[in-house]
């Protein structure tokens, strides 16, 4: 069972394309699935959330003006940018995109952070800042760039219920890790090398149900999903360039941490939205679903690019102590 469990943690992008492979080529089952779609989302938070230390965020929690600064690019700026670049791109999938670019890091962020040399515990601060922010940010960007609100009142309608289902969704499973890490820690520490495990499955099952209910656009017009394939590659990549250099007087660990936190986000909360407020439109799902994508696939350069200055002062150090 423990080389089951280290299988799918250490493959989990196996699993991530087989489920958009399989979702594009066969819909069959995804509408069993369709209703446990939100809590397959929680359980990703929550097993996740199981194996965050919070404590570590202390430190960053006293440098208000940086997280606020971090913040303010990652859940704004990008995300406006992103809107108005697609829209003069490809404006048919620019709502699309923004609801892929403003949504908060994902809370595996902080794992691919370390394995990128980067400062964990700023990108825990920036996962947990980000999401704090995101039932507010996600629908007023959302609503207000792409006109859909005429009037206050109507603009609180439309926004309300968006908000409350982001932050039902972020804010429980993660209270409740934290309450049972609290209660029962011995409990939680001895099931510690299931939790990634558990994660990635919720996630496979949400990105499967998600990619087969939107594998119409993809199969009627391939083309055309190729080319938003490779726009999101392209903005991907320029979310993590831009998170590495926005705050250029911070060291390189947490420039790292910024950059990824900058790209890898909790599309499954995107997806989750995307399905519960605007149904059967797939220009607003086939962003948030695909972009595991280019994310999985940005990985591998980032971390030889990121752990390549470290093993040169590494060995610039060794050579040093050579008589």
């Amino acid at each position: 069972m423990r080389r089951l469990i280290k299988f799918i943690e250490d493959r989990f992008y196996v699993f991530m394309l087989t489920a958009i492979f399989l979702g594009i080529v066969s819909g069959r089952g995804a509408e069993s699935f369709k209703p446990f779609m939100r809590p397959f989302l929680m359980g990703i938070l929550f097993f996740t959330a199981l194996k965050m230390d919070f404590s570590k965020v202390a430190e960053y929690a006293r440098r208000y003006k940086l997280i606020a600064y971090i913040v303010i690019v990652h859940m704004v700026v990008i995300p406006v940018i992103a809107y108005y670049i697609t829209l003069a791109i490809l404006p048919e999938y620019a709502a699309g995109i923004l609801v892929m670019a403003a949504l908060p890091a994902g809370m595996a962020s902080s794992t691919l952070t370390l394995l990128c040399s980067g400062e964990i515990a700023l990108a825990l601060m920036v996962t947990l800042s980000t999401a704090i922010v995101a039932p507010i940010t996600i629908p007023v960007l959302v609503n207000v760039l792409t006109g859909r609100i005429e009037s206050l009142s109507e603009g609180l309608k439309l926004i309300a219920p968006q908000a409350g289902l982001i932050a039902i969704l972020l804010f429980t499973p993660v209270i409740a890790a934290f309450i049972i890490r609290k209660i029962f820690p011995k409990t939680v520490d001895k099931y510690q090398h299931t939790y990634s495990a558990l994660s990635v499955i919720s996630l496979t099952l949400l990105i499967y149900t998600a990619m087969s209910t939107s594998r119409g656009p993809v199969v009627s017009n391939p083309k055309e999903a190729l080319y938003l394939l490779i726009f999101i590659f392209v903005l991907i990549g320029a979310f993590y360039i831009a998170g590495y250099y926005v705050a250029p007087w911070l060291k390189r660990s947490e420039r790292v941490a910024f950059s990824v936190t900058a790209a890898y986000v909790n599309n499954g909360l995107g997806i989750i939205f995307a399905t519960s407020f605007f149904p059967g439109d797939a220009t607003m799902l086939l962003p948030v679903v695909v972009i595991e994508l280019p994310m999985l696939a940005a990985l591998l350069p980032l971390k030889v690019i990121t752990c390549r200055p470290a093993w040169i002062e590494a060995v610039a150090k060794e050579s040093s102590k050579t008589p």
